[in-house]
C-alpha cells in the first residue's frame, strides 16, 4: 500500500491539483507513461481527490475505510434480492468485508477496490436482468465503468465470465416462460449497454494500444513459461484444504 499504491496515487493527485495531465511520471522505473496505469488515472476518486487537495496518508486510510464500507453495503443490496430479512442482509455484508479476501488484501488497494464494486454490479445486473429498464442500464454503467477503471483487472475478468453465465441463463429462463418475443428488446438493451459501457472506457482502449508495443508481458507467454508453476489438479484441493498449500507445497507441485 505504501510502496506501490501510495507513489502512484500521490503523483496523479499532485498532478490533478496543479492542473497537469499525469501522462509521464519521472520519479519511478526511471521514467515511465503512468497514463497508462489503467488504475490510477481513469479512476474517479484520483481525479476528486487531487481537486480536494491531493493524497497523504490520512486521505490513504480514509480511502481504504470507505471501500471497504461500500462493499458491505453492496452486499447488503445484493442479499436483498434473496431476502427481506434485515438481520441476514447484514450478517451477509459484515461476512463480507471481514472474509479472508478483504483480510488477506488489506495491502492490495486495487484488489480492494475490485471486491468494492463486485456486488454492486452483481446487484444492477440482476436488476437489470429482470427489468431491461433504463434506469438500472445507466446504474450498472456507472459501476462496471468504476469496477473496471479502478479495480484489479484478473477480478473484472473473473466477474465477466460470470455475468456471461447469468446473462445466458435469464435468456433460457425468458424464453421458456414468455416465448422467443423477448430477444429482440433484451438484445436491444444489452446492445445499448455495451456501447455505454465501451463509450465510457474509450480512455482506457486508447492507453492499451498506445502502450501495447512497449510492454513485453502484454506479448504472451511460452509454452514453458505456462507450465511454470501452473495449478495442476491436486492443486485444487487447495479450494477445500486452503492451508494445505503451505504445510504440503511440495507434494501438491506448485510454488505456494
Amino acid at each position: 500500500m505504501l510502496d506501490c499504491y501510495y507513489p502512484w496515487k500521490f503523483f496523479v493527485g499532485e498532478s490533478i491539483k496543479h492542473q497537469v495531465f499525469p501522462l509521464w511520471n519521472p520519479y519511478q522505473y526511471l521514467g515511465y507513461p503512468i497514463y497508462a496505469d489503467m488504475r490510477s488515472v481513469f479512476y474517479p476518486e484520483s481525479i476528486a481527490i487531487g481537486l480536494l487537495g491531493g493524497y497523504n496518508l490520512m486521505v490513504l486510510h480514509f480511502l481504504f475505510i470507505l471501500h471497504i464500507t461500500l462493499g458491505g453495503f453492496g452486499v447488503y443490496k445484493l442479499s436483498g434480492a434473496f431476502t427481506t430479512n434485515s438481520w441476514a442482509r447484514i450478517t451477509a455484508a459484515t461476512s463480507y468485508i471481514l472474509c479472508g479476501f478483504f483480510v488477506g488484501h488489506g495491502q492490495e488497494m486495487f484488489g480492494i477496490i475490485a471486491a468494492t464494486w463486485i456486488p454492486w454490479v452483481l446487484t444492477y445486473f440482476l436488476r437489470f436482468q429482470q427489468s431491461l429498464a433504463w434506469g438500472d442500464l445507466w446504474k450498472l454503467a456507472l459501476v462496471l465503468f468504476l469496477q473496471l477503471t479502478g479495480g484489479y483487472q484478473a477480478l473484472s475478468l473473473i466477474l465477466f465470465y460470470l455475468l456471461l453465465f447469468l446473462f445466458v441463463a435469464n435468456v433460457i429462463s425468458k424464453i421458456r416462460l414468455i416465448g422467443i418475443s423477448v430477444l429482440p428488446r433484451l438484445m436491444i438493451m444489452h446492445s445499448v449497454l455495451a456501447v455505454l459501457v465501451g463509450c465510457s472506457l474509450t480512455v482506457l482502449f486508447v492507453t492499451y494500444f498506445q502502450v501495447l508495443p512497449n510492454v513485453e508481458r502484454m506479448s504472451g507467454v511460452s509454452l514453458p513459461q505456462a507450465y511454470l508453476n501452473a495449478i495442476n489438479w491436486r492443486a485444487l484441493t487447495s479450494f477445500l484444504m486452503p492451508y494445505g498449500v503451505t504445510t504440503s507445497s511440495q507434494d501438491l507441485g506448485i510454488d505456494v
